[in-house]
C-alpha cells in the first residue's frame, strides 16, 4: 500500500476494491460516485458545487482529491480565501458577501448540509414569530433586513398618498397583519373634526394625499360647482354646521354682499360680469349691448358711464359722453367717429378730406391740418385761394381770387391757362406769345382790361383815328402793314 488512508477513508484501508479495480491501480470515478452519492447527483442535475464547476465534470476525482497520504492528509483542499461561492446553489450577495464560513457552515459538519432558507438562519431575527411563514424574502432583501420589498399594491388594500410613508407598525399592531381593519375611521377616528356626524365614509369627501384635499364632488352633489376662488375655501367658510345640513342659499349676493362696490345699482346678478377668479376682473361681454368696448373704452371702469343702475339706458353717442373734449365747439355733428379712432383724440384721426368740398391734391395733400385751420373750427376756412395765399399772388389780385384758372395744386409756376378758350379774346397773329403784362397791366383788374385794337395800338394809329377804334375792319392781327379789304 502506498500509505495510510485519510481518516475519512481509513475504514476503507483494507478493502481496496471498494476504490480500485483489479485492472487499475488509479481509484475508479464510477466507484467514487457509488460512495458519495450526493455529489453524484450534483453532477447529474448540474447543481451544487461539484455540478456547476466544469472541470468537475470532465476531470477525474482525484485530479482534485488524492489519498495514501496518511491520517492527517486534508484530501478536500479546500481553500475558504480562493473558494467562489458563485459556483454553488446559494451565491453570495449583499450583506452576505461579508459573513465569515462558519457563521452559516459548522465546523464540524457538510457544507452542503447549510441550510439555504432565510428562516434556516435567521429565525432568531424573525419579528413577525413565524406569522408571515418562512418566506422572508417576499417582503426583505439580502442587503437589509430593514430595507423592505414588500408590494402592498398586490393586496386588497393598496396603499396610496400619505399611506405610501406609513410605518408597518403603525396599522398592524403587535406583528398582526391579518384581519387588519380597512375603514377610515378605524385609524383615523381622532382626527374626524366632525366628529361622527357624517358617518364613518370619509374617502367619499377625502383621499389618502390630505385630509385637507377634499375631493368631494360639489358640482355632483349639490349643483354648485367650486371653480377658481371657490375652490380654495373651506367647507366652514360657508357651511356653519358640521353636518353640512344647513340651507344655503347659492347666488352670489347671497355671500357677497359686503363686496358690492357697486351699492346695488347693477343688481344682484353678480355671474353677468364677475367670474369665480377674482372680483376685479369683470368678464361681461359689452358687445353684447350694441356697444363694443374698443381702444381706450377697454380700461374705462363701469361706473364711469353707469352713474346708475343697469337698468337705465345709456346714449351710445360720443359727443353725448365727451361733450367737454369736442374742440370742435359742435360744429362738426355728434359723430365724432367719422375722423376719431377709440384709441386716441389726437393722433388716431382717419378723417379722409377728400369727402369735403375741398378735396386735398398736390401740395395740398401733404399740407399739415392747421397750416388752413386756425382753430379747431373747421368750417370757418375760407376756400378761396387767395385766403391762404394772397401774400404768394405776384399779380396783386388784379387777375381776381380764382388762381385755379391758370394754376394747379402741384406748382405756382405750372400754369396752364388757355386764353383761346377760357375767354373772348384769342391770341392769334403777333398777339399769340405776347407775356400776360404785355396787355394785362399789373394796375388794372382783370375784368378791366379793355379788348379793343385803338386800347393797345393807339400810338401806332397812322390815320390819328380818322378811321375810329375798330382796325379790324381793314387789318389783321399779323401785321398792320397788311391790309385785308378796302
Amino acid at each position: 500500500m502506498p500509505g495510510p488512508l485519510a481518516e475519512a477513508h481509513a475504514d476503507l484501508e483494507k478493502d481496496c476494491n471498494v476504490c480500485h479495480e483489479r485492472s487499475s491501480d488509479q481509484p475508479t470515478e464510477a466507484l467514487c460516485l457509488a460512495c458519495h452519492e450526493a455529489v453524484a447527483e450534483d453532477l447529474a442535475t448540474n447543481t451544487g458545487f461539484h455540478g456547476k464547476l466544469a472541470v468537475a465534470n470532465s476531470a477525474s476525482c482525484i485530479a482534485c482529491h488524492t489519498d495514501h497520504e496518511g491520517r492527517d492528509a486534508d484530501i478536500v483542499g479546500m481553500n475558504s480565501g480562493a473558494f467562489s461561492h458563485d459556483f454553488t446553489d446559494f451565491p453570495l450577495h449583499g450583506a452576505h458577501l461579508g459573513v465569515s464560513c462558519d457563521g452559516c457552515h459548522a465546523t464540524n459538519g457538510d457544507f452542503r448540509d447549510a441550510s439555504e432558507s432565510c428562516h434556516g438562519c435567521h429565525k432568531q431575527d424573525d419579528t413577525h414569530q413565524g406569522n408571515f411563514g418562512e418566506a422572508c424574502l417576499t417582503c426583505h432583501n439580502d442587503q437589509t433586513w430593514m430595507d423592505i420589498i414588500f408590494d402592498h399594491q398586490a393586496t386588497a388594500y393598496p396603499l396610496t398618498g400619505a399611506h405610501k410613508d406609513t410605518a408597518c407598525q403603525d396599522c398592524h399592531q403587535n406583528q398582526n397583519f391579518e384581519q387588519t381593519p380597512q375603514s377610515c375611521n378605524t385609524c383615523h377616528n381622532v382626527d374626524d373634526v366632525h366628529e361622527g356626524n357624517n358617518g364613518t365614509a370619509c374617502q367619499d369627501c377625502h383621499s389618502t394625499a390630505s385630509w385637507k384635499q377634499n375631493k368631494f364632488d360639489h358640482l355632483a352633489e349639490t349643483g354648485f360647482p367650486l371653480s377658481d376662488g371657490h375652490s380654495g375655501l373651506l367647507c366652514q367658510d360657508c357651511h356653519t354646521r358640521d353636518d353640512f345640513k344647513d340651507n344655503l342659499v347659492s347666488d352670489c349676493y347671497a355671500c357677497h354682499k359686503t363686496d358690492d362696490s357697486h351699492q346695488e345699482r347693477m343688481g344682484a346678478k353678480c355671474g353677468d360680469c364677475h367670474s369665480t377668479q377674482t372680483w376685479s376682473e369683470a368678464m361681461f361681454d359689452h358687445s353684447e349691448t350694441g356697444f363694443e368696448l374698443l381702444g381706450a373704452h377697454t380700461d374705462v371702469q363701469c361706473v364711469s358711464c353707469h352713474k346708475e343702475s343697469t337698468d337705465v339706458s345709456l346714449s351710445t353717442t360720443c359727443r353725448d359722453c365727451h361733450a367737454s373734449d369736442d374742440v370742435h365747439a359742435g360744429q362738426l355733428n355728434a359723430s365724432c367717429g367719422d375722423c376719431h379712432g377709440n384709441n386716441d383724440w389726437i393722433s388716431d384721426v382717419v378723417f379722409d378730406h377728400d369727402l369735403t368740398d375741398f378735396p386735398l391734391t398736390g401740395l395740398h395733400a401733404a399740407t399739415q391740418c392747421q397750416a388752413c385751420h386756425q382753430s379747431n373750427r373747421f368750417k370757418e376756412a375760407e376756400l378761396e385761394c387767395g385766403s391762404c395765399h394772397q401774400d404768394d399772388d405776384p399779380h396783386q389780385e388784379t387777375l381776381g381770387n380764382q388762381c385755379s384758372t391758370c394754376h394747379n395744386t402741384n406748382d405756382w409756376n405750372s400754369w396752364s391757362f388757355d386764353h383761346n378758350l377760357q375767354t373772348t379774346f384769342p391770341l392769334i397773329g403777333s398777339h399769340e406769345g405776347l407775356s400776360c403784362t404785355s396787355c394785362h397791366s399789373p394796375s388794372t383788374k382783370l375784368e378791366d382790361t379793355p379788348s379793343t385794337c385803338a386800347s393797345c395800338h393807339q400810338a401806332d394809329d397812322v390815320h390819328d383815328g380818322e378811321f375810329g377804334q375798330s382796325c379790324g375792319r381793314c387789318h389783321n392781327s399779323h401785321d398792320f402793314s397788311e391790309i385785308d379789304r378796302l
